[in-house]
């Protein structure tokens, strides 16, 4: 039972464990059921459910409405590649809104499914209003994004939502409510919001619905705002399953202001004004009990949410006509034709209609009076407009009206107003003549006002009696000065052709132009007075800048003056190459996408890079050609790129092929940094090709803050992408060498890092640079020194055999472009071979002074370290000769000295022997190899000579065979006594040399085998001996016995463990002890009258 309790409790605490780190969050109140859901209140609230993944599957309620201004919200639910963290729960906005929503995509999700609901399987989400919402997904290269779900499956309900001022962009698949339909309905809801993106179906309620579920649902919902690529509320009947799928759809309205043309039949396309009436939502329900009401003066809303959510939608305003007989008394019963509809006249002149600001044309008709046309401006705020209508019966007259200007030319396009004392105003447009012409005016005084831009304004009156008349005003024209422009600086290189070009300036008054430009001194411009004159770049020494000032005239008037700058460098240099297989060398599938529709082709320019080329022939659009994505290269913002190649037309019916630089990733689109080639017949493209001739072409292409979401000076990973317009019949496009390099680089030479080497080493030097321009090359070295080559980036030399010091060689590489020449040096120190020499050995008598000789060593300037045996002191150990006194010997002894010298960290060291003979008069040399000994096999044997005289001489001692002395140098040797199995002598002499005099003396070592005594017998009875005699001990290996009867032998352990056992009979036996290690054994004896133990010593 014990052991059941703790089983319980560690089950209990690993539940807790679990569970409060999956439901820690308890929000604002709620267990997360459905039937007491979570409370979401704050804030905060919010983003911790954007975060809880395990807890997406729960209940959800708003209990109040949310402001996220300035927070960073990632959707709930979202999917990556190996795992779901989709939301299953549901979500009940209880009629509450979340307003700045800025949703922004998680980190690890995949690239598709963002809205405030990312990835969705199953659930609810109703009642739900978002205001001021924005996905912007197209620099993230993310699709399937919506409003409220971005991609919906599993039967999800997605009813009683709203979104008002939402702004929703991808790659493609977008819808204000949802961008993915799979399953399965959407009900009884509105969105106003602009959605884009670059390809894909786009809806302006729902998005991509290619996969939508049996019996799906979209039904009773609207759209207000703008499709800038996609379909008025949801994708045409053609883009649904066609495989036999029912779908509920039906009661669906959009504006008619946005969108492609081609709708799905269930949706009803209305006006902007036509909006503003009930009745033409004939599928939604406006009872009290149904979910719709109209916003006054405005569109249909859901009911439930305050008031305030709607704020943001288009109002529509009260139409301020008032119709009267004579300036104040209204008109009852007139019809007013506006817009398409007709509205009679209450009984205070005016009618009850309501339209979006802008401008209407209308008619008024009554019974008895003449009929009137005008135009009408309504905005916010705006005047009311009274209306007199003539009785029949008055008489009315005519006014034309022709404007000239002070020159005598007609004006065009003035507005002309013409008012009277009453209600009578109009104003209308003077025509090609320079004409308007008022109708139906009575007789009286009007006063006219003539406006237009860059005209005085111009008041007068006219006076109508009893006819029509005509009459021409002349129209003062406001001259103004000329605005010259010159263009953007530039940067060019000794010898270009430069072109200036002031043709963007512009007389506001239409006036003909002078163009006087003031060149800088030096400059020669082609045509002073010509807007795009010419001249030649100087010779400069590095670079200089040229300001040209510039003038224009309109013969009254003069521009402001305004410059360029022209930069002269004496060379351009560009960075490396950044597109990968631009001349398609490697195929068209190395560095590149889309290209599968082409081929390669041998047809190249004769001054081509390479031998193929691409040929693109097609009757399709050109379309999808794009850097593969490990191709992608670096740009940086607000740096120039030269993009640049050679094309050869032989058809072109488009009417522009472009070269896109754009952020890398799939759909981000950018238009702002592009190459165009236009046909031959339009001139607006940066080239247009001569027809069956290869052409080179080239531009300098700023790269825009607004590329990516990369700011200025930063980098960004981006791709080419080749496109042509969407009118393509057959092309036949050649295209080679294309080719991106950063334009202008500041130009960096390295000659490559500072060497050191030592003598005869080969030493390799490799220089580089950032450019991609073709330079020439140039190395040059110190005297003595040859290169293996001069005019490369990398070259070697051999450093001389002989090097006494320590030598620095300085090499200059230059790398030449034009008359650019830039230089860098190299320095390669050379050390010598360190090595010591510690002289000749020398010979001396005890006493002398001795001078050791490490002169020698290379290099002299090395540390030199001398040590020596430890009884004689030299005079200095760091000297490279020092010295000292040779000792007394009586013998001749050698001293070995060692020399060590360093230089750089490396070291070499040397000997020397000084062989000291003994000082003084001859003295008779005396060998004494000492006493005879008799030893045992194995003993340790020391000789003794130290009685001979050898003052002044050598000995050497004379061993015979098999014996090995373990110092032949010394006067007294040792060594070890071998086995023998028979007593064994052995001589050893003792040669002693002094001069002219040889003496010798013999000492004999005599050794015996071992031989242990026997035990006596165990049994005092029997006399005999177990064993007669053994031998040999110490043994390596194998013990002879002579046994004389049959005996048990036991090979015992020093410890007594019994190793063996065997039997042997009576004479000589062998006992191998080989098996086992050296040490001491123990063979015990054992026969029918004693027991015997011998200790035996295994070497």
């Amino acid at each position: 039972m014990k052991l059941l309790y703790r089983l319980q409790l560690l089950l209990l605490g690993l539940c807790l464990l679990f569970f409060g780190s999956v439901n820690a969050q308890t929000f604002s109140g709620g267990t997360g059921t459905a039937g007491d859901p979570y409370q979401i209140a704050t804030v905060q609230d919010l983003l911790d459910l954007s975060g809880a993944t395990e807890m997406w599957g729960a209940h959800y309620q708003l209990t109040a409405d949310i402001d996220m201004d300035a927070q960073t919200f990632t959707p709930i639910g979202w999917k990556d590649a190996g795992t779901d963290h989709t939301f299953k729960g549901s979500f009940d906005g209880n009629y509450h809104i979340i307003q700045n929503l800025n949703i922004t995509p998680h980190a690890d999700q995949a690239k598709l499914g963002v809205g405030f609901i990312g990835f969705m399987q199953g659930g609810t989400i109703k009642n739900l209003g978002l205001v001021n919402v924005t996905a912007d997904m197209r620099p993230e290269g993310i699709e399937r994004v919506g409003g409220i779900v971005g991609h919906s499956e599993w039967n999800a309900t997605i009813e009683g939502c709203f979104v008002v001022n939402g702004n929703f962009t991808a790659t493609g698949n977008v819808g204000s409510i949802v961008g993915y339909l799979v399953a399965n309905k959407v009900n009884n809801c509105f969105a106003d919001a602009t959605i884009n993106a670059n390809w894909g179906l786009n809806g302006g309620l729902v998005g991509n619905v290619k996969d939508l579920a049996d019996n799906g649902i979209i039904t009773n919902s609207v759209f207000y705002g703008t499709v800038l690529r996609g379909y008025p509320a949801i994708v045409p009947e053609a883009d649904f399953p066609q495989d036999g799928r029912v779908f509920d759809i039906a009661g669906l309205y959009s504006i008619s202001t946005t969108g492609q043309e081609n709708t799905h039949p269930a949706v009803t396309v209305l006006s902007p004004n036509a909006m503003a009436i009930q009745s033409n939502f004939p599928e939604l329900d406006f009872t009290d009990t149904g979910a719709w009401e109209m916003r006054s003066g405005s569109y249909p809303v859901l009911k439930g949410f305050p008031a305030t959510a709607y704020d943001d939608l288009p109002s529509l305003l009260a139409v301020p006509l008032k119709v009267t007989t004579d300036g104040s008394t209204a008109l009852a019963g007139a019809k007013v034709m506006i817009n398409g509809n007709e509205y009679t006249t209450a009984a205070d002149g005016t009618i009850d209609a309501v339209l979006v600001a802008g401008t209407y044309e209308y008619t008024i008709s009554a019974d008895g009076y003449i009929s009137q046309t005008d135009n009408l401006e309504m905005s916010e705020g705006g005047p009311e407009k009274v209306i007199t209508l003539i009785a029949e019966g008055v008489s009315t007259y005519d006014a034309t009206l022709t404007i000239r200007n002070n020159k005598g030319n007609v004006v065009e396009g003035a507005e002309v107003q013409l008012t009277d004392a009453s209600t009578f105003d109009k104003t209308l447009t003077t025509d090609a003549n320079g004409q308007v012409t008022f109708e139906t005016l009575v007789a009286g005084t009007y006063n006219y006002s003539i406006t237009k831009e860059l005209y005085i304004d111009k008041t007068g009156s006219l006076e109508i009696v009893d006819q029509n008349i005509s009459q021409e005003i002349e129209f003062t024209i406001d001259n103004k000065a000329p605005v010259a422009m010159v263009g953007d600086d530039q940067i060019v290189s000794t010898g270009d052709v430069v072109y200036l070009d002031a043709t963007g300036s512009y007389d506001p008054n239409g006036d003909e132009m002078s163009f006087e430009w003031v060149e800088p001194s030096g400059i020669t411009l082609s045509d002073v007075s010509d807007p795009a004159p010419s001249f030649t770049a100087p010779n400069v020494d590095g670079e200089e800048d040229f300001v040209f000032k510039l003038t224009v005239s309109d013969g009254a008037l003069e521009s402001e003056e305004v410059s360029v700058t022209i930069t002269v460098k004496n060379e351009i240099v560009n960075g490396t190459e950044l597109l990968t297989n631009g001349s398609f060398e490697d195929g068209l599938s190395t560095g590149w996408v889309g290209l599968d529709a082409y081929a390669t082709s041998t047809d190249v320019d004769q001054e081509a890079s390479g031998t193929t080329s691409l040929k693109m022939e097609t009757s399709a659009k050109i379309d999808g050609v794009i850097t593969s994505e490990d191709a992608y290269f670096p740009l940086v913002i607000g740096k120039k790129y030269k993009f640049s190649g050679r094309v050869k037309v032989e058809s072109m019916n488009v009417t522009v092929l472009n070269f896109r630089l754009m952020p890398g990733g799939q759909g981000n689109w950018f238009d702002q940094a592009k190459f165009s080639m236009t046909k031959p017949s339009i001139d607006w493209g940066d080239i247009q090709p001569i027809m069956n001739e290869w052409m080179e072409f080239e531009k300098v292409i700023t790269i825009p803050e607004g590329f990516g979401s990369a700011n200025l000076g930063e980098t960004i990973l981006s791709q080419l992408h080749i496109q042509s317009s969407d009118d393509p019949v057959t092309e036949v496009i050649l295209l080679d060498d294309l080719s991106l390099v950063e334009y202008d680089i500041d130009f960096v030479l390295s000659a490559g890092d500072d060497q050191t080497a030592q003598a005869s080493e080969t030493v390799s030097l490799l220089a580089s640079h950032n450019s991609g321009d073709d330079f020439t090359f140039e190395w040059t070295a110190p005297d003595g020194i040859t290169l293996s080559s001069t005019d490369q980036l990398g070259t070697s030399f051999q450093v001389p055999d002989v090097i006494e010091e320590t030598k620095e060689y300085t090499f200059t590489f230059t790398a030449t472009k034009g008359s650019l020449s830039v230089s860098d040096e190299v320095k390669v120190t050379v050390t010598p071979e360190v090595t010591a020499n510690a002289g000749v050995n020398q010979t001396v008598t005890a006493g002398d002074e001795v001078t050791l000789d490490g002169s020698q060593s290379v290099p002299s300037s090395a540390t030199f370290t001398w040590s020596g045996p430890g009884n004689i002191q030299l005079s200095d150990v760091n000297a490279k000769q020092p010295t000292f006194t040779a000792p007394s010997v009586q013998i001749n002894t050698d001293f070995t000295f060692t020399l060590n010298i360093e230089y750089n960290n490396v070291t070499s060291s040397d000997q020397v022997t000084i062989t000291v003979q003994p000082d003084g008069e001859f003295v008779q040399p005396i060998a004494n190899a000492g006493q005879d000994q008799t030893v045992d096999a194995g003993d340790a044997v020391s000789l003794d000579a130290s009685n001979s005289q050898i003052q002044g001489g050598t000995f050497e001692w004379i061993v015979p065979a098999g014996i090995t002395l373990d110092d032949p140098s010394s006067l007294n040797p040792s060594f070890t006594a071998p086995e023998v199995e028979v007593m064994t002598k052995y001589t050893f002499g003792l040669k002693v040399t002094a001069q002219d005099v040889v003496v010798v003396d013999n000492v004999v070592v005599t050794v015996l085998p071992i031989e242990s005594d026997i035990e006596d017998p165990t049994s005092i009875q029997d006399q005999k001996k177990v064993v007669l005699r053994y031998f040999p001990n110490p043994t390596s290996g194998v013990v002879t016995l002579e046994l004389n009867e049959r005996t048990e032998v036991n090979i015992l352990s020093s410890m007594g463990q019994v190793l063996k056992s065997n039997v042997l009979g009576s004479g000589v036996q062998k006992v191998d002890l080989t098996p086992y290690h050296t040490g001491m054994y123990i063979i015990q004896l054992k026969n029918s009258s004693a027991t015997t133990s011998l200790k035996i010593l295994r070497q």
